[in-house]
């Protein structure tokens, strides 16, 4: 890693602290994600170097890329325009800093959608629908045999969730259990951009060859299940003890 950089002495210590604040968030929004540093530094476009330097607070770090790792976990700021002053020769004024202070302000992951509207966070999990996954309370989702439930938030914002995952390591098969969105989101295309991003995690981390959507949900027909599996390429299996019409529906991996 690189070391010795050059930045301005002139940064006062509450900016340094703000800064190593910006990192302690992304890094604790990443675990609560249940990612490597590897992984968001791919998704970032950067050296996994890079990501650690930001995660550790180095203000040398291009600033672009400290906010691009915050906006993949949806962790956000607040910033209060000021006026230049004139610069003090012993450092910053009092209301200086404390503007510094409030630049830097940091919102946690529940409260960050504030501002945004829920046409932002759906626009947002269509772009980036892995950097909105979250564990229930904080639980990592991907673990080295099987994963937890997989909820999904954007600024703030529940989009939907992903339900009673197993991977078959055997038969090279993932089943879930349930899949859905929030009440009220339905008609978005978010059931399918949902069940694409799973599916190809699920690939990339268990190398399954086929999901089976066992879905048992009793607004089945009304929520246009058949549809969206349909949709995906999925085809219906003969099932034991359920009712017709609900058997299990295989999802080939291409």
């Amino acid at each position: 890693m690189a070391q010795g950089k050059w930045f301005s002495i002139d940064i006062c210590e509450c900016a340094l602290s703000a800064i190593k604040s910006f990192g302690a968030a992304a890094k604790a929004a990443r675990l609560e994600a249940g990612g490597g540093q590897s992984v968001a530094a791919e998704r970032l476009g950067v050296h996994v170097q890079t990501n650690g330097r930001i995660e550790s607070g180095e203000a040398t770090v291009a600033i672009g890329h400290v906010f691009g790792l915050i906006a993949l976990y949806d962790v956000s700021v607040s910033c209060t325009k000021t006026q230049p002053k004139k610069p003090h020769l012993l450092g910053p004024s009092p209301q200086t800093k404390s503007q510094m202070i409030r630049i830097f302000s940091l919102f946690s992951r529940g409260n960050s959608g504030a501002g945004c509207t829920l046409d932002h966070a759906i626009e947002r999990f269509h772009k980036d629908p892995v950097g909105c996954f979250a564990g229930l309370y904080g639980t990592q989702i991907w673990g080295t045999k099987q994963v937890q439930d997989v909820y999904v938030k954007s600024f703030g914002w529940h989009i939907g969730y992903v339900q009673n995952v197993w991977i078959d390591h055997r038969n090279e098969e993932a089943k879930i259990g349930h899949i859905a969105v929030d009440s009220g989101l339905e008609g978005r295309g978010i059931g399918r951009r949902l069940a694409l991003a799973v599916q190809a995690e699920l690939v990339r981390r268990y190398q399954v060859k086929r999901l089976i959507f066992q879905e048992r949900s009793t607004k089945y027909e009304q929520a246009g299940y058949a549809q969206l599996f349909t949709s995906l390429g999925a085809y219906q299996r003969p099932t034991k003890l359920v009712r017709p019409g609900r058997e299990d529906w295989v999802w080939p991996c291409r």
